[in-house]
């Protein structure tokens, strides 16, 4: 069986033709699609907050989820920035 079909490894990006450019850009895109998801979480779970406040109800749980949603936002910031600057510096 060819390694990366089905046993659990990652076939090497590179041995399938893709240049490390190719690859970076695939990243970068995927970071950006995370970063657009993640704050359209953010965004949704702060309006939920506001009405649960509005209505005069428990937010703990929903504020606890906002948190993790941004915190998680920040995560794909970081990993987009990063991705961006292996680009500058090799290409």
């Amino acid at each position: 069986m060819p390694k990366g079909k089905g046993d659990g490894s990652r076939r090497d990006p590179f041995e399938i033709g893709e240049s490390k450019r190719d690859v970076l850009k695939q990243h970068l895109a995927l970071a950006e699609k995370h970063i657009a998801e993640g704050a359209e979480h953010v965004e949704q779970e702060r309006q939920i907050v506001e009405e649960l406040k509005r209505r005069g109800q428990d937010v703990r749980r929903s504020e606890d989820l906002l948190e993790l949603f941004k915190e998680t936002l920040a995560a794909h910031i970081s990993e987009r920035d990063r991705l961006l600057e292996a680009v500058a510096e090799r290409f």
